[in-house]
């Protein structure tokens, strides 16, 4: 850079421009800030992503498999009688978990399909 183009600078600039060597100085340094700022927003952006996540659904719960499960659950269950053997077997039952999973039922109404409703194709 020619004398008269540096001057023409330094005044349009209002400051001095660095010489080679403090920009020799002042670029690994422009590295390290460049770098540590592109880990610190990927970080900050996984991060408040999990957050976020984690705030909206914590989590699956445990899912209930079997019948003790169900009434220590207390949950509401219905049943529709048919008036089949299940019935009858959980009637007479002296199981505990079976005599109170009986007796906390709910007896839903037997409701036959309306056929006439329904269409049929061949």
């Amino acid at each position: 850079m020619s004398v008269e183009k540096k001057l023409i600078a330094q005044t349009l600039l209002q400051h001095n421009l660095p010489t080679v060597h403090v920009l020799t100085i002042l670029m690994p340094f422009r590295v390290v800030c460049g770098t540590w700022m592109m880990y610190a927003l990927i970080i900050s952006t996984s991060y408040s992503g999990s957050l976020r996540a984690f705030l909206s659904n914590p989590g699956m719960t445990e899912p209930i498999s079997t019948i003790e499960g169900v009434v220590d659950s207390g949950l509401q269950w219905n049943m529709v009688l048919y008036g089949e053997d299940v019935e009858t077997f959980l009637s007479l039952s002296e199981d505990p978990v079976l005599e109170k999973f009986w007796n906390g039922k709910e007896v839903a109404p037997h409701e036959t399909v309306p056929y006439d409703r329904v269409r049929w194709t061949d």
